[in-house]
């Protein structure tokens, strides 16, 4: 996926979003919103989720679609729902 395809599937997530979690390099909790509130337990798998050469990686947990992104150490997930009726 090149920078311009990670650029588009992160704005097409964000109008879709049931919520986000940011965190720094050290895992510590930056920000949270929605869903992502509930989900700080998240951060230490998705710290060791491999992702691709430009940062992405998207893993499903049962409805929740979770989208992460990184960079420059700091790594944004944006929760989405699995199904394309939102």
């Amino acid at each position: 996926m090149d920078t311009q395809q990670r650029q588009q599937r992160l704005q097409q997530s964000i109008p879709k979003a049931l919520g986000t979690l940011s965190f720094d390099q050290n895992n510590r909790l930056v920000e949270s919103t929605g869903i992502g509130k509930n989900r700080v337990e998240d951060i230490i798998d998705i710290s060791q989720m491999e992702l691709d050469d430009d940062g992405y990686g998207v893993t499903q947990d049962g409805e929740i679609l979770v989208n992460v992104f990184k960079d420059a150490g700091r790594s944004v997930i944006i929760y989405t729902s699995a199904s394309d009726d939102d």
